[in-house]
């Protein structure tokens, strides 16, 4: 669809990523038919994508009136948080 965009992040914490972001940008770790489960999205599993992948996703989608600062925005608040993950994963014994 042209106004989502999933991204798999490897090397984190999907679910805590996920949570990290949520109180402040409205996105889904998988697609829409697979929210409210667990699993991984069948959609990413069909596209090759392993386990460890489709948890660590995110789906942002775009509003028609998303304008291009609140896209800055929120592509900067996911990369501060996928950076905070990381740290953590490295610094965690």
């Amino acid at each position: 669809m042209p106004n989502n965009l999933n991204i798999s992040i490897e090397g984190v914490n999907g679910s805590a990523l996920h949570l990290a972001l949520q109180p402040t940008l409205a996105l889904s770790a998988g697609s829409a038919c697979s929210s409210g489960k667990t699993a991984p999205s069948h959609v990413l599993k069909a596209l090759g994508r392993p386990d460890s992948l489709a948890y660590a996703s995110l789906r942002f989608g775009l509003g028609r009136f998303t304008t291009p600062a609140e896209i800055d925005q929120a592509a900067q608040m996911a990369i501060a948080a996928i950076e905070d993950s990381r740290r953590a994963r490295l610094t965690t014994p």
